[in-house]
């Protein structure tokens, strides 16, 4: 190894690179945009299936051209506590975007208990339970109006829940990524 030449690599190196495997992304971050929020909220009583938004995690991101990518990261602290003793629970989060008025819904499955925590309690009751969840998405920006993009959780048989659970810290992260 005394022999070896080392080859120093810098922008102008980079920048010459003609052929990469197709397995690489090449595409550039262009934007980035954060919002985090450790105010608590909670919803008493939830319907099981309704997605419940946490208006404090929301972000706008204006896309610079219709084709890039949006990628969509979220993640807060939940708790609930279970509806009866004989139910199971599920948690799961998902996301809504709105462009000009129109709202697209962007979740997993359609049931919580598809697409996130599940816990089948077997008849034992319990008082609640707590749980950080992440959520991804990414999508083609198919605009360069402004996007507002929200952070929900929807749960299967919860009685009451908080999302950013005990003031604890939750965050959205919205990235333009260059086609």
């Amino acid at each position: 190894y005394r022999n070896m030449a080392l080859t120093k690599i810098n922008n102008n190196t980079l920048s010459a690179v003609t052929g990469l495997p197709a397995a690489i992304a090449t595409g550039k971050v262009l934007q980035m945009i954060t919002t985090e929020s450790s105010t608590e909220v909670s919803q008493t009583s939830s319907n099981t299936g309704t997605i419940y938004y946490n208006n404090n995690l929301s972000a706008n991101i204006t896309p610079s051209s219709s084709s890039n990518k949006i990628i969509a990261y979220g993640d807060f602290n939940v708790r609930a506590d279970q509806k009866d003793s004989n139910t199971d629970l599920g948690l799961a989060l998902a996301f809504k975007s709105v462009v000009g008025g129109s709202t697209t819904v962007h979740q997993d499955a359609s049931h919580a208990y598809h697409s996130g925590l599940y816990i089948d309690f077997g008849g034992t009751a319990f008082t609640n339970i707590r749980e950080r969840l992440v959520k991804t998405k990414i999508i083609q920006a198919g605009t360069t109006s402004q996007m507002t993009w929200t952070m929900g959780a929807f749960f299967y048989s919860a009685g009451t829940i908080w999302m950013n659970d005990g003031n604890s810290k939750g965050r959205i992260i919205l990235y333009e990524v260059e086609a």
